[in-house]
């Protein structure tokens, strides 16, 4: 089978104006190394922390189109990072040369040059869906280039400590979508499950709400309803018996046009009311709007006063001031609109008044001292009372059954996905025994037996928090150090299987993922090593701090070459020191 994804080399990073030390990546093991610095004055130059090692893989992935807000640039103010900075990331896709231009301030647009061709991209998807072109071969069947590139690409804060988690913010839920589609297993049917789920949620929300309000204005439960709905039907239907009965009166027909056209005119006025009230409520329940930031707005009068020279010869203050114009505009818009509705609903209120005025006084042609037509109007004012109590508790019932009918139909849908799903992951066995034996040959060789599994299952129950759980065991599994071997294992597992490998960049980007015993670091490493001499076409990145380094026996394998850059308290990443925000 032919390969799905293009083979992406890391060749160099660097920056217009120079902010930091280009750094050049190379085929097979590149480590970024904190090391101790010479100066012996302050104890705290001796330190590995804190000198830059992380941010420079965040502005790794800062070229490769990671959401601005995401990284750590974000957190750095203007003041210690120029604006006007391009990164600049050189890459090889298969067999053409790119170089992913991103401007700092201009953070979401971008310029991706092909083979000395520039391409402009305004939007950040749009540039993310230029560059699937260049590394996804099937178009029909792909992953999102962000969505691939944050599994290769796990930062320290993710604590290495689960397979599928790529992030490290936990709200964001476990992701088995790069590994069944490096296993060619169908991801469309993972979307439509996770779609189908959506769509249940949403109507076990509106069930839920709805029996709510069921029991609360009827004291009873779900299971009684249907039976008070029965009696009350029959009731209303022997009330209008009576009442047509009574219209018999010559009296009567002679307003009952009248009485009905104005009876309609009064309930769309009502409705009209209610619609404006509830518009009123939302108005004033919504938030101010947000103000603008008034260290954004210096920095982004700095960078465009610095860019544009004399054309801008306004103070910060007149901006400033303009900053208030905008916000006093804002809210003047939502005042406007609030006082607008509240003048309707006086509108409407007058007319109410005025139809309600008329109305009584066609009843007032019914002489009350007709017994008969005494009972009609008490009867009519009554029997539309609860006709409308009984609409309003039927259509709720009648919408409490249809979310029932609902979801039994979307939880029947989700059976079907779920058995399609099974039926590729059983497809594709061998692909899955395949990936678990590499797995073990590489347990062996960190951990010393074989002792260590990987199952893919589904689960037919919508109300599972998974729809694919994927389990990957190793020998002593649940300690932190532990974990995070489980997985760099099976990061090396998908990039040197068989199978998998085929639908792989082929590069891994750990950040600082070598927090555990000296012996197991070294045997790590010297997998890669070994695994060096058997394949020219991968990369792995990693940082190291320089203790970890040298307390390695194979550290003289790691040749200088080998290590890509190197950053001290005095000589850090950015050449600075700064704040984050």
């Amino acid at each position: 089978m032919c390969e799905k994804v293009n083979r992406i080399k890391l060749k160099k990073l660097y920056s217009f104006p120079k902010i930091f030390e280009e750094i050049k990546f190379h085929d097979g093991v590149n480590v970024i190394l904190g090391e101790k610095s010479n100066d012996n004055n302050n104890p705290k130059n001796k330190k590995t922390n804190g000198v830059g090692k992380s941010v420079c893989i965040d502005f790794i992935n800062f070229a490769l189109l990671k959401d601005y807000n995401k990284t750590r640039l974000a957190k750095i103010g203007f003041s210690d990072l120029d604006p006007n900075t391009i990164i600049f990331l050189d890459l090889e896709i298969k067999d053409k040369n790119v170089t992913i231009k991103r401007k700092i301030a201009t953070y979401d647009s971008v310029i991706i040059e092909v083979n000395n061709k520039e391409h402009f991209f305004n939007k950040i998807v749009d540039g993310l869906a230029f560059l699937e072109t260049l590394v996804f071969n099937d178009k029909s069947n792909y992953i999102s280039f962000r969505n691939l590139i944050s599994s290769l690409t796990r930062e320290e804060k993710t604590n290495f400590n689960n397979v599928l988690r790529y992030y490290a913010n936990t709200n964001i839920p476990d992701d088995p979508v790069p590994l069944l589609y490096m296993l060619n297993i169908n991801i469309d049917n993972l979307e439509k499950l996770n779609n189908i789920k959506t769509k249940y949620d949403k109507q076990s929300t509106v069930k839920a709400e709805t029996k709510k309000s069921l029991t609360s204005r009827t004291g009873m439960n779900i299971s009684e309803i249907r039976a008070e709905l029965n009696e009350r039907e029959s009731n209303l239907k022997e009330s209008l018996k009576v009442i047509e009965q009574l219209k018999t009166n010559e009296v009567y027909k002679n307003v009952e046009n009248d009485i009905i056209k104005l009876e309609g005119i009064l309930k769309s006025l009502c409705d009209e009311r209610i619609i404006l009230k509830t518009k009123i409520e939302q108005i004033e329940s919504l938030p101010k709007p947000e103000m603008i930031n008034e260290k954004e707005m210096r920095d982004v009068y700095n960078f465009y006063k610095k860019g544009l020279g004399d054309y801008i010869v306004k103070s910060l203050e007149e901006v400033n001031n303009f900053k208030i114009v905008i916000e006093k505009y804002q809210d003047t818009l939502v005042s406007q609109k609030l006082k607008t509705i509240k003048k309707e609903l006086i509108d409407i209120e007058d007319k109410i008044r005025e139809t309600e005025s008329k109305y009584n006084e066609k009843l007032k042609q019914i002489d009350t001292t007709d017994e008969a037509l005494s009972y009609l109007q008490s009867g009519i004012t009554t029997f539309n009372k609860e006709k409308d109590d009984f609409d309003i508790i039927k259509s709720l019932y009648d919408l409490y059954n249809k979310t029932t009918m609902n979801m039994e139909n979307i939880k029947t849908d989700y059976i079907n996905v779920t058995n399609e799903l099974l039926n590729n992951i059983h497809d594709m066995n061998d692909y899955i025994e395949s990936l678990e034996d590499t797995l073990s040959n590489f347990h062996l060789y960190v951990m010393g037996d074989k002792y260590c599994s990987l199952t893919i299952e589904t689960d037919s129950k919508i109300s599972t928090s998974k729809c694919v759980d994927v389990d990957v065991r190793i020998t002593d599994d649940g300690s932190l150090s532990v974990d995070r071997i489980k997985v760099f294992l099976y990061d090396i597992s998908l990039m040197f299987n068989e199978h998998t490998r085929k639908n792989h960049p082929k590069f891994i980007i750990h950040d600082n993922i070598f927090h555990f015993d000296d012996d197991s670091t070294e045997k790590c490493l010297s997998l890669l090593l070994e695994l060096e001499e058997k394949y020219s076409d991968f990369q792995y990145i990693t940082t190291l701090n320089i203790d970890d380094f040298n307390s390695l026996s194979i550290k003289d394998k790691i040749s200088e070459e080998k290590i890509v850059a190197k950053f001290t308290k005095t000589s850090k990443f950015l050449g600075k020191n700064y704040k984050e925000i």
